[in-house]
């Protein structure tokens, strides 16, 4: 009998949208595509998330108006913050994130950090994250390379261990055939030791063939309150 391959693991959310281009079946189209000037990835993956879980909707997004007194209002404005500049030109870390996100949807999501920011324990949170049903904003480092990723599943080995962390990125363009649209392959501990010195420690894949050398070294996972 030939042995099982990998499988895939999703976050339940991903159930009731879509991440292709355009809306199917009812099902909101979610992939946001980020702006070539901007360093909006941060902000775009937590709409992205917000989405998925119900939170906010793309005509919020995509409206001429916003109603400041909504919370995707109240997310705007405080992201106009001079840390953030217009249209979040100069990018966000964690720390800005996750207070946008409390302080604009706090009472509809849970939104929660790893304690530890090296490599290894920041790729644990995530896999921990993902298994415990709840997508992850993904921040890493490489050559030329600094930027935010939505978490969306995982790959497992046919033993159940992760393979690979799946991931929408809205720097590209949305998938077509899966949920997902970029992949960071996931190396052994022994092997990211060996590694520790260098910036670049596990490859992230595109569709389009790049592969980037990457650190991760922030993330925010953010679930649904009351579930």
């Amino acid at each position: 009998m030939a042995a099982n391959g990998p499988s895939i693991n999703l976050v339940s959310a991903l159930e009731r949208v879509t991440t292709a281009p355009r809306a199917r079946k009812g099902k909101q189209a979610i992939h946001l595509r980020q702006g070539d000037g901007d360093g909006g990835c941060g902000p775009y993956c937590a709409w992205m998330a917000l989405m998925a879980y119900g939170k906010l909707d793309r005509e919020d997004i995509e409206g001429l108006g916003v109603d400041r007194r909504t919370r995707f209002g109240r997310f705007l404005k405080l992201a106009q913050h001079d840390d953030f500049g217009p249209f979040f030109r100069h990018g966000s870390n964690e720390e800005e994130l996750a207070e946008l996100l409390r302080a604009s949807f706090g009472a509809e999501v849970e939104v929660t950090e790893p304690e530890e920011d090296d490599h290894l324990a920041v790729r644990r949170f995530i896999i921990e994250s993902l298994r415990e049903d709840k997508l992850v904003i993904v921040g890493v480092e490489g050559k030329g390379l600094s930027h935010w990723l939505l978490a969306v599943g995982l790959e497992l080995k046919p033993s159940g261990k992760p393979k690979a962390i799946l991931l929408l990125d809205p720097a590209a363009e949305a998938p077509t055939w899966c949920a997902w649209n970029a992949v960071l392959d996931l190396v052994s501990p022994a092997t990211l030791r060996k590694r520790a010195k260098k910036k670049g420690k596990e490859p992230l894949r595109h569709g389009n063939g790049q592969v980037t050398k990457v650190t991760l070294d922030e993330a925010i996972a953010i679930a649904q309150r009351g579930l």
